[in-house]
């Protein structure tokens, strides 16, 4: 328990020194965060929504007495079954929709079928969503059903696939385990991640309503960084740089019920970070921000240069 404890200590600071401040996070945590928060600086960091037990098939439904939302996994991740088909039924689909107790339901699914039948179950947001076409597209628009598109997933296993083998992906650095190349691999994956990104911007034009997920966790997506990483995305798929912004913060804060990290207002406490240089340098000078602010005070946590351990003075004996 404490081993995860600090694990989920650590990954929130890596969130906090990119700007991160709020996170939702699949999985069961019961109890782990409240520890991991006991240990951190002017207790927890950051923000963190659990969904408790994922739902992944009949039977493993997970409690909705748990969490503060639900995640569903209809389809597999597209990094690993990227054209398989929904891991169980509709009806079970429909029938876990029925017993979330008022949660919102966040549901991982590809292709137009599933995307569809999440649709039709009554879903409040699609994660991932590849391959799940216009018609789609356009019923989240008029229902105002949230995606979560997670292109990074898609990027990490593309920039994999180039290296050749079994590859774990950090963006600026690669490693490489033993194993043999998959042909083909590359020129599917620069498809994948193209139509992603074509699905992105029509979404854009649709009004869909959009926010950031990167899939953190996964192998080769690190918390914090990927978030840089995800909003480069946003932005090569035709979003704005405030566009894309809105949707790292504000609209992703919003449906997971983040209250302290809304839009800045007259008469709120004010939760803001600082980046030197100009726009077009960000999302990029995010990874070295000058100064996070929490509710109109500077974030303790944080430092743009962590303090060293003084030495002892060169000479001395």
């Amino acid at each position: 328990m404490a081993e995860k404890a600090a694990l989920v200590q650590r990954h929130s600071h890596y969130c906090h020194i990119h700007g991160v401040l709020g996170v939702a996070d699949s999985g069961d945590l019961t109890g782990l965060v409240e520890l991991a928060s006991q240990g951190m600086a002017g207790g927890g960091l950051i923000d963190i929504r659990t969904s408790g037990p994922l739902c992944r098939a009949e039977g493993s439904g997970g409690n909705p007495g748990f969490g503060d939302f639900l995640r569903v996994v209809y389809s597999a991740d597209i990094e690993d079954q990227p054209t398989s088909a929904p891991r169980f039924s509709p009806q079970d689909l429909n029938r876990i929709m029925r017993q979330r107790d008022g949660k919102k339901a966040v549901v991982v699914a590809n292709g137009r079928q599933a995307v569809a039948e999440a649709l039709a179950a009554g879903c409040d947001a699609i994660e991932q969503g590849y391959a799940m076409g216009e018609d789609n597209l356009r019923k989240m628009a008029s229902r105002n059903v949230l995606w979560i598109p997670g292109l990074l997933r898609a990027k990490n296993a593309l920039d994999g696939s180039r290296a050749g083998g079994e590859v774990s992906c950090r963006f600026s650095q690669r490693y490489a385990a033993p194993g043999k190349p998959l042909p083909g691999a590359e020129a599917f994956w620069q498809k994948i991640i193209a139509e992603q990104l074509a699905q992105l911007s029509l979404a854009g034009k649709l009004g869909v309503t959009t926010a950031v997920g990167t899939g953190a966790g996964s192998v080769g997506i690190l918390h914090g960084e990927s978030m840089v990483e995800e909003l480069k995305l946003f932005l090569k798929a035709g979003y704005t740089l405030a566009e894309a912004i809105r949707c790292a913060s504000v609209i992703g804060a919003g449906f997971f019920g983040m209250e302290r990290l809304g839009p800045l207002a007259v008469g709120r406490p004010a939760t803001f970070l600082l980046a030197r240089g100009t726009p077009q340098q960000l999302p990029r000078k995010l990874s070295y921000l000058e100064g996070i602010y929490i509710e109109g005070l500077p974030s303790r946590a944080y430092h743009k240069n962590p303090i060293k351990p003084a030495g002892r003075p060169s000479g001395a004996g």
